[in-house]
């Protein structure tokens, strides 16, 4: 009898700890959202650099916004994040992002191609745009927001989060074009080794990626969302994470295909070059307007205690 009486207590203990575990860490989640929605909106109302687009982004943000699974916490620990750098980095003497204007990082006068840097329009699927820019048109967009690691999983302070690969709407035709006229390489591919020319840049060695399914605005009946994220990511040996995303760790190095005819490998050795010249530029751009030892490898001090923050 004792015995029983014993086990029940134990039981009613450990569930009463686990309650109360469960209701600290509820506690202290709400403590952390207040902290940095608070310095969310001193970034916001100081607005320095003029990231705000419209009134409306000042105050309010979409409940999902970068990917499905991201808690509002967590949000606006990355919007915090993001945005200290921004001030830090892109609004200076040298460099001085603004809202309404787009900054070219990499241009190529033979194929008139640009590549331009800007804010997003809105927040929904990233804080900062690469556009692909085909004479005098953009028809590729790459949304991407630098985040912390520790929010990902990822050991490493920071990491760039890519939640956005599409052509733009009504530029189809060109895109094609494009593809054709520029040594057949992909846009998408250009844009994403010039990212990799800003993780370099930055000292950042993960890329995070949103898995088709975990996209804002994913949709069953579209086959474009695996083939632009999930196939994508794999050309590159991205690792799918928990159906959630894909991780790449940097620095990419590109492997040699076998059995390719000599002239397969021509062309695979001139688009490489194309793009590792992109990646070259990109850095080179941010050398000249970022002094380098300014920037350091560390991430922002936080105050997550959550098990399942990247969640």
């Amino acid at each position: 009898m004792i015995i029983i009486e014993k086990g029940l207590f134990v039981q009613t203990l450990n569930s009463y700890l686990g309650n109360l575990k469960r209701k600290l860490i509820k506690l202290l989640d709400i403590i952390v959202y207040f902290i940095y929605y608070l310095q969310y909106k001193t970034i916001i109302n100081k607005n320095k650099c003029n990231i705000i687009r419209n009134k409306n982004m000042s105050w309010e943000f979409p409940k999902t916004i970068f990917a499905k699974n991201i808690r509002i916490k967590n949000i606006l620990i990355i919007l915090v994040y993001q945005y200290n750098l921004i001030e830090k980095y892109f609004c200076n003497e040298y460099l001085n992002l603004k809202s309404n204007i787009e900054i070219s990082i990499w241009s190529n006068i033979n194929f008139d191609t640009k590549i331009l840097l800007s804010f997003s329009s809105d927040l929904s699927e990233g804080v900062l745009d690469l556009s692909y820019n085909y004479c005098g048109v953009n028809i590729y967009l790459l949304g991407f927001t630098m985040v912390p690691g520790y929010l990902f999983g990822i050991s490493s302070p920071n990491a760039i989060l890519i939640s956005r690969m599409q052509v733009m709407r009504g530029a189809a035709e060109l895109f094609a074009k494009c593809c054709k006229s520029n040594i057949g390489s992909n846009p998408q591919r250009n844009l994403f080794y010039a990212i990799m020319g800003i993780a370099d840049k930055f000292k950042i060695d993960h890329l995070v990626c949103v898995n088709a399914t975990n996209h804002i605005f994913f949709k069953k009946n579209i086959s474009s969302f695996y083939t632009t994220y999930n196939n994508f990511f794999e050309t590159f040996n991205g690792i799918k994470y928990d159906d959630n995303y894909y991780y790449l760790k940097l620095p990419y190095f590109e492997k040699q295909k076998l059995n390719n005819s000599s002239s397969h490998k021509r062309r695979r050795l001139i688009r490489r070059k194309f793009n590792d010249e992109i990646m070259q530029s990109v850095i080179s751009f941010f050398d000249k307007n970022i002094h380098t030892s300014s920037i350091k490898n560390d991430s922002m001090n936080h105050y997550d205690i959550s098990f399942d923050s990247h969640e």
